[in-house]
């Protein structure tokens, strides 16, 4: 099992390849698998966001 640190530590790494993967598709000619590939961050952004809460919160 992964802690959180490790699990944060993932995603925000596949962040950073998502991101990079987006630049790359911008310079290309493919508007379609640039937007799929946002979406992509914004859910992982999404669940970044919850585990930071959650762990900042404590009951």
């Amino acid at each position: 099992m992964h802690s959180k640190a490790q699990a944060v530590a993932r995603l925000k790494s596949m962040v950073f390849l998502i991101e990079e993967a987006l630049r790359i598709a911008d310079e290309g000619d493919n508007p379609l698998f640039g937007a799929k590939l946002s979406d992509c961050i914004d859910c992982l952004q999404s669940a970044l966001d919850e585990i930071s809460s959650a762990t900042s919160v404590k009951p």
